[in-house]
């Protein structure tokens, strides 16, 4: 049991947002676009400060969801580690994508967010101060056309 709820939280972790919202969005493979990264801020550049919030968001959640899924399945200590573990290497190298994804800091911290909910306070109140900062500098910046 414990290695296929590994398996699904990988799974989890494949499903790249930024990836599907480009795609949807544009028709382009982001892959390919600015710094070729699957992640929010390479979204961004193509889809502006609303394209970075819902792709961060969406990743947090699926670090988060994965982590509950593991915790439902009565995964504890090392397999939970190995569940945040698995999500963000999803995210990392998502196998639909030729295992070329984003940096996985969302993720991480939708795992950090499950396993430390007493420390997530504090620390989503510096993340909230760090994405408006870097919502801030972006918006400040004229966007460049894709490629």
């Amino acid at each position: 049991m414990p290695l296929l709820t590994l398996a699904a939280c990988y799974l989890i972790g494949c499903l790249v947002s930024a990836w599907y919202l480009v795609r949807w969005r544009t028709g382009s493979d982001l892959r390919q676009l600015h710094s070729g990264t699957t992640g929010a801020r390479n979204a961004s550049r193509i889809l502006g400060p609303a394209g970075f919030t819902t792709v961060a968001l969406l990743d947090t959640l699926r670090g988060f969801l994965a982590m509950s899924l593991a915790h439902h399945a009565g995964l504890t200590n090392w397999w939970l580690t190995a569940a945040g573990l698995a999500v963000t290497a999803g995210h990392l190298w998502p196998l639909q994508l030729r295992f070329h994804g984003g940096k996985g800091l969302a993720v991480a911290s939708g795992v950090l967010l499950h396993s430390l909910p007493l420390a997530s306070p504090p620390a989503w109140s510096l993340a909230a101060a760090l994405l408006t900062l870097v919502l801030w500098s972006h918006l400040r910046q004229p966007r460049q056309p894709p490629n």
